[in-house]
């Protein structure tokens, strides 16, 4: 079983994360303004983004002893995890993956692109030498730093709760007894 305190411990040791109270003062953990985890009380709950909704929905049909999702999270990547059924290391897994998606979320390098075109828009072509250096310097940024993370592949999600992106229904056993790998998409679009 988990507590709030190894959440909070586990939360707060990845970079940039800060705890401020949520929805009736429920504790959240947060990048920026984007939570990345918090306690749901009435379903005793971790509460983490995941990739997709096509994963939320396998995570709980592989494994509804541990994973929900209330009607009020239709819609939303977002799983729920039974404190009670959660060990400190699948915990640590689902917290830093569900940090990662809203760390590094596509919409950021999308949006650095759209500011590189509006400078070359805006500036009529004619950017003068700092101005393209600037454009060059962000566009530079934006694709090193999209290669890193697609190169990143899997992280996070403990390999047993990995869902099957052949079979949503079907559990993976362990690494290391024949299991099948985890699909690529998992982690590497983040």
């Amino acid at each position: 079983m988990v507590s709030e305190a190894d959440i909070r411990a586990a939360a707060l040791a990845l970079p940039g994360a800060f705890e401020q109270a949520s929805y009736e003062g429920r504790p959240s953990w947060r990048t920026k303004p984007r939570i990345f985890a918090s306690v749901n009380r009435e379903e005793d709950a971790l509460v983490v983004w995941v990739d997709s909704e096509d994963e939320k929905r396998a995570l709980v049909a592989t494994n509804p002893d541990l994973f929900l999702s209330p009607p009020h999270y239709d819609g939303y990547a977002i799983v729920l995890a039974r404190l009670a059924a959660l060990t400190e290391v699948d915990m640590t897994g689902l917290v830093t993956d569900s940090w990662r998606l809203m760390r590094y979320d596509d919409r950021a390098g999308r949006w650095g692109i759209c500011v590189v075109v509006m400078l070359l828009v805006m500036s009529g072509g004619e950017l003068g030498i700092t101005g393209a250096w600037l454009a060059v310097t962000v566009l530079v940024k934006l694709v090193v730093q999209r290669l890193l993370i697609a190169a990143r592949g899997p992280v996070g999600l403990p390999e047993h709760l990995r869902p099957n992106a052949a079979d949503p229904t079907a559990a993976e056993t362990p690494a290391g007894q024949g299991a099948p790998q985890a699909p690529a998409r998992v982690g590497s679009a983040r």
